[in-house]
Parts: C-alpha cells; structure tokens; sequence
C-alpha cells in the first residue's frame, strides 16, 4: 500500500526530518575535510649537499659548484642555493633549481664576482622544498678573500679653453683620449665604487657621469640658472659612496650612482658652496656669503646645521685626519693656513705657521704626517715633533696619496709627478697631455 509522506511523518515531525538530513550532510563534509588534511604533505625533503666542504676557503674570482642531492616521498619543487653574510643577510648571489621529480641531482656554478663583498665568512644556504612547501636547509660555511684594492688609472681633464674640457684616462702604460665636453669644468671625481667618473660643469656644462668601462655617457644633468657655478665640487662619502656635491642654488646634495638626489643641505641665503667633505655622519661644508668664507657642519642624515665657524681666508681643501678631526687648509692674498678642526666640538687649533705665499693642496699620509703644495714647493709637516720642512721646490697645484703604493701623484706644471711619502722626487709621467686635474681610479 502506497503510504503518503505527510501520513507517515507528520507534520510536527517534518521539519526534524530535514534538520536531521543537513546536519548529515554537514558532518559528512566535515569528515572528508578531516581526511584530506590528513592526507596532506607534511614529510619535509631529504636533502645531501657534497660540494663544497664545510669551512672551505674561496676568493675573488672563484668558481663555485654547489651540487648534491635531494629526494621527496611525493614531489620536489626546487632546490634554493642562497649566499648569506654572517648575519644571515641576503648578497647578490641567489638562485633556484627547479625540478618535477621525486629525486633530484643539482649542479650549479657561480662565479664569486662582487667586488665590494668584504673579507669574511659566509654561509652557503642549501634548501631542498617540495610541492607542499617544507623544506630541508643545510648551512655551509665559506672563508672568503676580497678582491684585493689595486690602482688601475688616473682620470685626467684638460681644460682646453673657458667653454671646452677633454677627459683622458692614463691605464699606468698610456693615455687615451676619451671625449670632449663642453662647459666650464669645475670638478673632476673617479668613483671606483660605481665605475663611474663624475665631471661637473659650472654653469655652463652638465653634470657627467661617464661609464669608463662601456665607453658610454652613463647619465648627464643640465644645469640650473644661477648666480654661482651650479654644479662645483664634487666628494665621495666614505659611508655610503654617494656622491656629494654643491649646487649654485645655495644648496649641496648627495646623489647615487643614477643621479637622484637623496640627501639635500640649505645654505645661507644666496651662499656660494665650496669645499665639501664628509666624516663619521657630518658633512662639512664651505660656505661663502657677505665676503666671509665658514666652515658648515651638517648632520648627514638630517641634512640640519649643527655649527658653523668663520674663516679668515678661503678654504683650500678639507682633509680627514681620524675620526674625530680634519685638516683645513686655507689661502688668500699671500697669506694660508693649516688648522687642525674639532668638527663636533666646532674648535679650529692651529699646530704650525705657514710661510708667506699660497697653500694648492694637501694629502695625508697617516695623522701625523701631512705633505702641503705651497708656492715655495712641497712642504712636510710632522705633528709629533711640530716640524714643518721644505722638501722638494716642485710646486704642485693638485696632490693625490696612493697609500696602497705610498706614492703621492702631484700636478706640477701641468704634467703628472710621482713622489714618496717623504717628498722626494720619483720621476714624472709622460702623458703629452695638459694636466688641469686628475682623480686616481681603483678597482673598487
């Protein structure tokens, strides 16, 4: 007998009926849920590294292979290879081998070619990672020699009129013409960090960053209308290899290896810069304003004033002597000066008279001992006996110390001169090249 639904359930029974068949189905799908997580990967890879050993030691220019084996009881996805300082931060050397099999021999080859990667020990991350995500790491540690610091060249401009600069560039065998350009040169900058050599115009040529290595224009700006050179001189920072520089618009900048700017510092009120230098975090800059000359210092990462002292002449060159003072030299109408500057302190001492005539430059040999361009030739003084002795009647308008060699390179009548820390006379450079500036090029 056919029995209607309504009869055999009735209706204050229904609605039980159909709560009963949701709640069925619900847990029926929770249960299926259960059981595929419990299906799922949770078994991280096997993983073998046998090359290379642990604590081996590797240079510059090294060739590494990192090869071993990895399996999974369901499927890989890659093996990672990471190069790591010790702090476990990341380097440029990064790679994935990627794979579809249960069971993978790896095999890869990298050249240790970075540069600016310091002596140390690093650690070579291996990770085996499969399809679900775990992952087997392994840490080898790696002895690492830096590329040792050598002097590859000399960058060298020749002013050839008011409007017109060549650069060449000396390989310590022969000079090569590179390019003219046109503008009122103002500075000239080699920086082995980026393989970049700056010029600066004034204004009335750009801003140059030429890539010697590809023989190419990297990048150029154009200058700014102003009353003053709007691109003048040009400084490295030792802390983040920028390049700092002064501008025409009563300001100084740094910038990087792209020409964008990332640090700005405001002078007085239609100040012109000068020298710039920087030292543990300040930047110290000349400014020149209402026929006075002051020695600015700034906070380099605030870009704010922190002092400023007046000068009594014009500020030659600002070099570093340690960490907590530099040299100032400065020339005017007969008259110089070398101080001695306390740039946190803001204390100028001075440790020793200058003869009459006019101070070029300066190089430091260590923070004792310093060699001075003056008009009545090379002039060495010796903090640690207060001895300051003619030592050579060359007069130099430009010095640059290679401490790697312990060779001062001096411009003397327009030509490049060698000599020894102590001044004396080691030869010149024939380069049949007018010399108006030079900068020492390294290989990093």
């Amino acid at each position: 007998m056919f029995i209607n639904e309504t009869q055999a359930f009735p209706k204050h029974l229904g609605f039980l009926y159909f709560y009963f068949m949701r709640i069925t189905i619900v847990l029926a799908i929770a249960f299926l849920f259960f059981t595929s997580c419990r299906n799922t990967d949770e078994v991280a890879p096997t993983l073998s590294v046998t090359s290379p050993y642990n604590m081996m030691s590797v240079n510059y220019g090294d060739i590494i292979t990192v090869s071993g084996s990895a399996t999974d009881d369901q499927n890989l996805k890659s093996v990672k290879i990471e190069l790591l300082y010790d702090n476990l931060a990341a380097t440029d050397f990064s790679y994935e081998l990627t794979t579809n099999n249960n069971t993978f021999e790896f095999n890869k080859s990298f050249e240790l070619d970075d540069r600016h990667m310091g002596t140390a020990t690093y650690l070579l991350k291996v990770s085996a990672i499969d399809k679900a995500g775990n992952r087997k790491t392994e840490f080898i540690e790696l002895n690492y020699g830096e590329l040792p610091k050598e002097l590859q060249g000399i960058a060298i401009v020749n002013k050839v009129s008011a409007s017109i600069y060549d650069l060449y560039y000396y390989d310590l065998n022969s000079v090569s013409f590179i390019k003219s350009f046109v503008g009122d040169f103002q500075s000239l900058l080699a920086d082995a960090y980026h393989l970049l050599i700056w010029m600066s115009g004034g204004t009335s040529g750009d801003l140059v960053a030429y890539d010697l290595e590809n023989d190419v224009v990297s990048w150029s700006q154009s200058p700014q209308l102003s009353f003053f050179p709007f691109f003048g001189e040009l400084h490295q920072m030792s802390s983040d290899y920028n390049v700092a520089m002064v501008k025409g618009n009563s300001t100084a900048v740094s910038m990087d290896s792209d020409g964008m700017v990332n640090r700005t510092y405001t002078l007085n009120n239609s100040a012109e810069g000068g020298e710039i230098f920087e030292i543990k975090n300040y930047v110290i800059i000349e400014e020149i304003y209402s026929n006075n000359h002051y020695l600015s210092v700034f906070n380099k990462g605030t870009g704010n004033r922190v002092h400023q002292t007046l000068m009594s002449e014009d500020v030659i060159a600002i070099k570093k002597r340690n960490n907590d003072e530099v040299f100032v030299i400065t020339s005017t109408n007969n008259s110089s000066h070398l101080y001695q500057y306390d740039y946190k302190g803001n204390s100028l001492y001075e440790p020793h008279s200058i003869d009459p005539g006019t101070l070029y430059d300066l190089c430091v040999i260590d923070q004792d001992e310093i060699i001075l361009a003056h008009s009545n030739g090379l002039m060495r003084f010796t903090l640690d006996n207060n001895s300051m002795v003619t030592v050579n009647t060359d007069i130099a308008l430009q010095l640059e110390y290679d401490d790697l060699s312990g060779i001062i390179y001096a411009n003397v009548n327009n030509s490049l001169k060698i000599f020894d820390h102590l001044g004396n006379s080691g030869g010149s450079i024939t380069s049949g090249v007018n010399v108006s500036s030079f900068s020492l090029y390294y290989n990093k």
